[in-house]
This record gives C-alpha cells, sequence and structure tokens, in this order.
C-alpha cells in the first residue's frame, strides 16, 4: 500500500504538475494533450485517495513493532571482517586501470572539462580560453558535490581519465560502507557485508563507479541522509543530525537532479506512519526540509545569478527537455518491460528480496529509513516502465542496486533456515536451490566485468588520439572533428579546441587536420586525401602532410 501510495501520488503530481506547467508558463492550443493531462491527475487523485483510505483503514505497521534501536550491539572484529573483506573487493572492481576502462563517453568528458576548468582557470564552466566558456552550463548533469572534488583531483594529478574516475570510485567506496552501517544495525554484520558484496557485482556499478556520472554520488548522498535521519528520529527534539539530514539529502539532488522524483516515496512512509505508530516527529520532517531548501535554494540562487543564460532560461529548457519523464503512457512499456525480462532471473530475484524485506520491516522491525531506502526500488521500476522511453538503461541503477543490497538479509535468512536440525529433505534442496538462484547472477556478471577491468582497454584509441594531438600537432594548427565525442575529449585531455563538423568539407585544404570515427563513419572515408594516419577507430585525414606521432601511448 505504501507504494501504491507513493506511484499515485507522483501520476498525480506530475500530470497535475505539467497540466498547470502548460497552462500557465507555456500556454498550448492542444486540447486533447490537456485533456488527457486533466484525466490522468483525476485518475490518479482518486487513487492517492484509495490509498490513504485504506492505509486509514488498515494499519501498515505492526503494532508489536521493535523500537526503531540497534538490535546488533557493534563488535569491532566482526565489523572489521564483515566490511573490510567487502571494500577490498569494490577496490579491485573500480580502481585497477581507470585509464583503459570503459571508454569516456561525451556527457564524461563534458564533465571532466569542466572540472578541469574550475582547477585551471577558476571557471565553473564548459568550453574552452580558445572557444570561451558557459558558466554554469545547465547541459551538465552533475552539481558541485562532484565537480569540485574531481576539480580537486585534476588541480593534484593533472588533467587525465584517471585523476576524475578515481573521486568517483571513492564515491562507490564510501556508498558501500555507507549501505553497510545502514543495514547493520536491522540485519546484522554478515548480511550487511553481503549486501556490500552483491552490489559491488551488480551489472551497473562496475561502469558507473568507474565513470564521472552522477549516479554513485548521488546515491551515496541519499544513503549517508537515511543514516544521520535514523540518529535524528532517536531523539525526541531538534538535534544537528536534522540539519545534516537536510543537507546531504540537497547534496544529492545537486549530484543527480532527478532523484526530486523520489519525494513521494518519502511523503507515502511518513503518511503510513502518521496513520499507524506516530514516531516520525514533525521536527524530524520539518528540520530537515529547512536545511534541503536553504542548501538546496542557494544553489538555483547562484546558477541564476552566474550563468551565461538570461536568469529562468536554462532552468526552463531543462524542464521542457526533460518534460516527457513526467508524463504517465504505455506507450514505451512494452521496450522497458522487455528489458526487464531479459534480465530473468535476476529481475525476479531481485523482486522477492526486496518484498522479502520490507515485509519483514513493517511487521517485525520499525525503521522508516530503511522502509523508505527499499521502497525506492520498485517506485524507480514503475517510474522507467510507465514514464521513460525505455532506452536508456543507466536509470535503472537505482532501482537495482538497492534492490541487490535487499538481497543481502535475504542470503542470511536462507543460510540460517539450512542451518536449522531435522529439516525434511526437499525443503533443503528448495533452500539449496534458492542461494544459488540469488548468488548466479552476480557472479556470473562479475566474472565479465572483471575480465572488462584487468583486460579491456576501451579507452586505449582516445588516449592515444590525444597524446598525438598535444605532442605532435602545432598549437596552431586547426582542428576538427566529425565525431562529437572526439571534440570533448581531446578538449579535456589537450586544452585544445576541436571544432565540430557535420560533413566533410568540399575544400580540402580548409582545415589542417580532420578527425574521423571509421567505426560508426566510415562513409565519410571514402573520398581521396592524400595523407591518412590512424589510431585504432580514429582516422586522421589530410591535403598536407601529417606529422609522425612524436611519444607513443602504452597501456
Amino acid at each position: 500500500m505504501l507504494l501504491g501510495l507513493a506511484c499515485s501520488l507522483f501520476a498525480a503530481g506530475a500530470s497535475g504538475g505539467v497540466l498547470m506547467a502548460h497552462l500557465v508558463l507555456w500556454p498550448t492550443e492542444n486540447a486533447a494533450f490537456l485533456m488527457k493531462l486533466s484525466a490522468k491527475t483525476f485518475f490518479f487523485s482518486i487513487f492517492t485517495l484509495f490509498f490513504l483510505y485504506f492505509l486509514r483503514k488498515n494499519r501498515p505497521f505492526s503494532s508489536s513493532l521493535d523500537e526503531p534501536q540497534d538490535q546488533y550491539p557493534a563488535q569491532k572484529k566482526r565489523i572489521l571482517l564483515t566490511l573490510g573483506i567487502p571494500l577490498l573487493l569494490a577496490a579491485a572492481v573500480v580502481f585497477p586501470r581507470l585509464n583503459a576502462y570503459p571508454w569516456p563517453a561525451p556527457d564524461e568528458t563534458f564533465h571532466l572539462t569542466m572540472a578541469r576548468n574550475v582547477a585551471a582557470h577558476g571557471q565553473y564552466a564548459s568550453g574552452n580560453p580558445e572557444a570561451g566558456f558557459v558558466m554554469f552550463d545547465g547541459y551538465a548533469s552533475v552539481g558541485p558535490p562532484v565537480i569540485l572534488p574531481v576539480a580537486a583531483s585534476v588541480k593534484l594529478f593533472g588533467p587525465s581519465l584517471i585523476a576524475g574516475r578515481l573521486v568517483i570510485g571513492l564515491y562507490f567506496i564510501g556508498l558501500c560502507a555507507a549501505v553497510y552501517f545502514l543495514l547493520r544495525p536491522v540485519f546484522g554484520d554478515y548480511a550487511a557485508g553481503l549486501s556490500v558484496v552483491m552490489i559491488t557485482l551488480s551489472s551497473f556499478s562496475t561502469y558507473l563507479s568507474r565513470s564521472l556520472y552522477g549516479e554513485v554520488p548521488a546515491l551515496f548522498f541519499i544513503v549517508m541522509a537515511l543514516i544521520f535521519w535514523r540518529k535524528a528520529l532517536a531523539r525526541k527534539s531538534l538535534c544537528i543530525y536534522d540539519v545534516l539530514t537536510g543537507i546531504l539529502f540537497a547534496f544529492a539532488l545537486m549530484s543527480k537532479l532527478f532523484l526530486v522524483i523520489s519525494a513521494p516515496v518519502f511523503l507515502a512512509v511518513y503518511l503510513g506512519d502518521l496513520m499507524s505508530e506516530k514516531r516520525i516527529r514533525i521536527v524530524h520532517v520539518f528540520a530537515p526540509a529547512v536545511s534541503f531548501a536553504l542548501v538546496f535554494g542557494l544553489w538555483l540562487i547562484i546558477q541564476a545569478i552566474c550563468s551565461d543564460k538570461t536568469p529562468g532560461t536554462g532552468a526552463q529548457s531543462n524542464a521542457i527537455q526533460h518534460l516527457h519523464y513526467l508524463l504517465f503512457g504505455f506507450k514505451s512499456f512494452g521496450r522497458a518491460a522487455l528489458w526487464i525480462f531479459k534480465q530473468c532471473p535476476a529481475s525476479y530475484v531481485l523482486l522477492c528480496a526486496v518484498t522479502f524485506v520490507v515485509l519483514r520491516l513493517m511487521r517485525q522491525k520499525h525503521d522508516a529509513p530503511l522502509l523508505i531506502f527499499f521502497t525506492l526500488s520498485p517506485f524507480f521500476v514503475f517510474w522507467w516502465l510507465f514514464f521513460t522511453t525505455g532506452a536508456h538503461h543507466r536509470y535503472m541503477f537505482y532501482a537495482w542496486t538497492i534492490a541487490l543490497t535487499a538481497a543481502g538479509p535475504l542470503l542470511v535468512a536462507l543460510v540460517r533456515s539450512l542451518r536449522k536440525s531435522n529439516i525434511p529433505l526437499i525443503r533443503k534442496v528448495l533452500l539449496v536451490a534458492a542461494l544459488l538462484i540469488v548468488i548466479e547472477p552476480p557472479i556470473t556478471h562479475a566474472i565479465l566485468q572483471f575480465d572488462q577491468v584487468y583486460r579491456g582497454n576501451e579507452a586505449g584509441d582516445d588516449l592515444a588520439l590525444a597524446e598525438y594531438v598535444k605532442n605532435s600537432i602545432h598549437p596552431g594548427k586547426h582542428i576538427v572533428t566529425t565525431y562529437y565525442p572526439v571534440s570533448r575529449t581531446l578538449d579535456f585531455l589537450t586544452g585544445r579546441n576541436v571544432e565540430l563538423i557535420r560533413e566533410m568539407p568540399s575544400n580540402k585544404t580548409e582545415f589542417d587536420l580532420i578527425i574521423v570515427d571509421s567505426s560508426t563513419q566510415s562513409h565519410l572515408l571514402l573520398e581521396d586525401f592524400r595523407h591518412k594516419y590512424s589510431f585504432g577507430r580514429y582516422v586522421l585525414v589530410s591535403s598536407s602532410e601529417i606529422p609522425e606521432r612524436e611519444s607513443h601511448y602504452e597501456n
């Protein structure tokens, strides 16, 4: 019921918000579209009232719930074992060969360039001195909690993939430790340690813990906020933990703004508690909300004042660009559901794990932060199925990772059941089968990912090209490319402004050097150029002689 309330709250609020935006800010003459929005708002509002009525009549929490306290007193040696080993595993996945895997995607190099500009020029901006800076560029999908630490790393180690990715790797290690301490008081050391192992071997963690995106830092800040909120709930009056909770939630949204859609989950859990146990006091909601508003509001004001764009236009363009993520529909349901179905049996295992944990939290233990945490997983699946195109699988990181943390307590429960004496043979066989089904998907994925981490070289061509341009091409030469990821990669690694062109020029002497991606743009290489030089997938063409490389990149 809590999940249903959260989903209906979001759908009603999103539809109503988009309707009001089109009526007030962006008027439209499409009456049919406005009627659909009105119908969706009304429909989901009715559902919201139904779930509220149901929660009122059927208390969502058991009246015999344990008090929100540490069920497992700390034992230093056991913590060192159950946390230390998983963290070593995480480090073995995250830190080796950061310059080789994965391939530097355009968004990653965009963020790296912003960090470089902060470190080298004191400008929170995209671009470069030659082309000009765009202050507080709205294209960036990460904020200061990510950009500024990366800028410090770039300042210390110089502009490189390792400098930027090292910070994200540290965030992932922090996330693993935070998940451990979020789960340990309720489920114990072994369950918490197994949860860390499971998220380390997740199908998303390997890539996102080694790339400069905001998913990992944002989830880290959410988990830390929930840990501090749990400490705040143990006190009857206002305390520093309330303030820190709001600040950390602000950092989470500054790292990944789209997490604002998770607000209905927090509201649903609060309403569920309000209609049953009443253990969440108003001060523990109001104080974090105030500190959150102050920090996040300050960031919005700074953006509005310092941005090169007219105040409001950046936020408005971003809102219009992402508006479809607030529109409920079935158009892409088939594609999104098919992707989840293809993850079998992992998706079913994780569904069972989350269900097991949530039911235990609601019927045996009272821990609002953990209930919020695990409810976020199916909530994001709901959003993925009905509000997105189903094309960007990275958006499932939160749902997948949170569900995998639920697998830790499930594994411990299965092992404890196996250790009981005098259980029937058929039940023992079923428990062993369930155990193997839970651990099979992450182990299979880990084998593939460890091969990529320790043997892959996706970034090799890009680094070789960057070193060649930096050391062998005279700064006065005019370099262009037909492949926009190259322009961003070379901007960050070499500081050179590499202009993007849409097609090969008719005048072959117009540019000194043209870089083409042969894997996706082989048709552009049909024209006869006198001089060609290759760096793996990248082909350099020119009407004049191309200098030999003066140095060679070695992986």
